[in-house]
């Protein structure tokens, strides 16, 4: 088309201290996953002039173009409804209210299968883009549904039914203490003075203390219906114990269940949410949830609690620069939307449309998008961490519920200590009363 010159607008959201179009061409793979999607599209529309004997005149712009009540359309959407621009460089979006005042191709920008209409008109088959931007967190491990780490290693039918086998054992533990007592020492000392390590608040300190092998403090060792009821114990207690406490050392060294799988999880869960600085994530929301630029959001997603909506080709290569092989394999993404396809936008008027198609498919069908697609889409880092190398660490998130027994039970002794003070000192007044009476 002898150098005919097209004006072209590509959206550069990071700060640059190069000349704009050095920075859209340059591939430097420490700056590669800043305006990734741009970078991608300037090599396909290079090619596109390189087809027909074209030059384009790149010119920067803040956003694609959306749509505002006071102002109208701003970014590359403006400036070609002004005609300033002949196509959009940076691919965009296809909504109802960008097609009424501008153009699209027909076919996208990014891999896909096409199935032939007509000469000039493909429509997508099966493949979509995926979506390049979702929530990133380290899933934790205690989430709203997961039950407690200390409670985790029985179903609730089990619970129950060890609750009810230590019910039995305990009546039948005090019917063998008693007999014991009473058929072999009741004639030779006096049972009621006696009797007092017998009782019922003694029956639950043995079988508390033989399940969690504390040892006991009394058993029926004389009758053999006692020694039996004693073998019972402990043989419960031994698998009980056994069986729960490697369940608990197990679920504390293994990866946490990844229970957080879609968005309604991640709005229920205790994460806090913020978004990366991008035109079209806040454009899509109706609520804006905090805003933190790119490296910020990776470090505090980094600690923990967070959930951060970024592009992931920027986040992913600070994580694998960054963060620790246990901290990946925690990594969590959840997508806000479903995946579209990008399309070239066009002047409205614009007759570039079918050269722009066939130039398109070209590239498809030489590999040339697969290609680029490779070069510039960062993949989620890999979990390479095995049990037999990994570091574990028992957070206060696991442990809490233990502490909390053991504060409550501390309250509960100092309570009864003073309940029983002033049960004593009362009874002494009363004797001393009774006393001076008589």
């Amino acid at each position: 088309m002898n150098r005919l010159e097209l004006r072209t607008g590509a959206v550069v959201l990071a700060k640059i201290k190069i000349p704009y179009y050095d920075w859209l061409i340059n591939d430097d793979e420490k700056i590669r996953g800043m305006d990734a999607l741009t970078k991608y599209h300037i090599p396909l529309t290079l090619n596109i002039a390189d087809f027909y004997n074209l030059r384009f005149k790149f010119i920067r712009h803040p956003t694609w173009g959306y749509l505002h009540p006071d102002s109208g359309w701003d970014g590359v959407i403006r400036s070609l409804i002004n005609n300033q621009l002949d196509f959009g460089a940076s691919a965009v979006f296809m909504r109802k209210d960008r097609a009424s005042v501008t153009k699209y191709t027909n076919v996208g920008f990014w891999r896909q299968e096409f199935v032939y209409l007509d000469y000039f008109t493909y429509a997508i088959k099966s493949f979509r883009v995926s979506n390049n931007n979702a929530f990133l967190f380290r899933h934790p491990k205690m989430t709203r549904g997961v039950r407690n780490v200390f409670l985790r290693p029985l179903t609730d039918e089990v619970w129950e039914a060890a609750v009810v086998y230590c019910v039995i054992l305990l009546i039948l533990l005090k019917i063998a203490l008693y007999s014991d007592w009473k058929l072999l020492y009741s004639k030779i000392f006096d049972i009621s003075n006696t009797y007092d390590n017998k009782n019922w608040s003694s029956c639950i300190m043995i079988i508390l203390g033989s399940i969690t092998q504390q040892g006991a403090i009394t058993s029926p060792s004389n009758l053999i219906a006692g020694r039996f009821m004693t073998f019972n114990i402990l043989t419960f207690s031994l698998v009980f114990y056994q069986f729960y406490s490697a369940s608990i050392v197990s679920s504390l060294l293994q990866m946490p269940p990844k229970t957080l799988r879609t968005l309604k999880q991640l709005l229920d869960s205790n994460l806090q949410l913020a978004i990366e600085n991008a035109p079209y994530t806040i454009d899509w929301l109706t609520v804006i949830p905090r805003i933190w630029p790119v490296r910020e959001g990776v470090e505090k997603i980094q600690k923990g609690g967070k959930a951060f909506h970024v592009t992931l080709n920027n986040a992913y290569k600070l994580i694998r620069e960054t963060w620790s092989e246990r901290e990946i394999c925690e990594l969590q993404a959840i997508k806000l939307r479903d995946t579209k396809t990008v399309f070239t936008i066009l002047h409205k008027q614009s007759n570039y449309r079918n050269i722009f198609n066939i130039a398109i498919i070209r590239q498809f069908e030489h590999g040339i998008m697969n290609c680029h697609i490779r070069r510039w889409q960062f993949k989620k880092p890999d979990c390479l961490l095995s049990l037999s190398s990994a570091v574990f660490h028992v957070s206060f998130q696991d442990i809490y519920f233990a502490l909390i027994i053991l504060v409550l039970g501390w309250i509960f002794s100092l309570i009864s200590l003073i309940i029983e003070q002033f049960l004593k000192k009362e009874a002494k007044s009363l004797f001393k009363k009774r006393i001076f009476i008589e």
